[in-house]
């Protein structure tokens, strides 16, 4: 029978990739109607990005809390400097286009994040994957890690916005300007 988390693919988990597409589907879901496609597609790969590199940096701190675990120090810098630059975008978007909402769903994935990292620190999982890094045991990818990478690019998506509708802008003529630059509709009349 084939272990579904030990097939390769260039690489990396043949399963980290299907973990990414659906994450990336759910982020075009999940974002209005009315934005165009390129700024849908360009949010979701960037949020799906975002949560990638937070997941490594904290898979990299719990492995480094376990008693046996060799991981090197040279991957951090990039991984903390990408996952800076990418958060960066992100609350510049959020502060032009009120991107994201802190919602019910985001929270669950979050937490699901931490507990199955936890899980994973406390089964040894960070020690096995050094000794399978160097070749000295067998690959310790199992459910709980799928759970927690699939959480780590699923809570930053569930964070964007749900709404579905067209936005309703104030009547204000400086909020109706800003409006205007994401919306389609404002009182059934079309703008763009």
């Amino acid at each position: 029978m084939i272990n579904i988390f030990h097939i390769y693919v260039f690489g990396m988990h043949a399963i980290s990739y299907a973990f990414v597409f659906l994450s990336f589907l759910i982020g075009m879901y999940l974002q209005p109607r009315s934005r165009a496609l390129i700024y849908k597609i360009v949010v979701s790969l960037l949020m799906c990005q975002f949560g990638n590199y937070f997941y490594e940096l904290n898979y990299f701190f719990f492995a480094k809390t376990a008693e046996n675990s060799y991981t090197t120090l040279a991957t951090l810098p990039l991984y903390a400097a990408v996952a800076g630059f990418l958060l960066i975008g992100i609350v510049y978007l959020h502060r032009k286009y009120a991107l994201f909402s802190i919602n019910k769903y985001s929270v669950v994935c979050f937490t699901l994040l931490y507990s199955s990292m936890f899980v994973l620190l406390l089964t040894n999982h960070y020690e096995a994957l050094s000794m399978w890094q160097f070749r000295l045991g067998p690959d310790p990818h199992n459910a709980i890690w799928a759970l927690s990478k699939f959480m780590g690019f699923l809570w930053p998506v569930m964070l964007l916005t749900t709404n579905k509708g067209s936005y309703t802008c104030p009547d204000s003529k400086a909020d109706y300007e800003k409006c205007v630059k994401y919306s389609y509709e404002w009182d059934g009349r079309r703008i763009r």
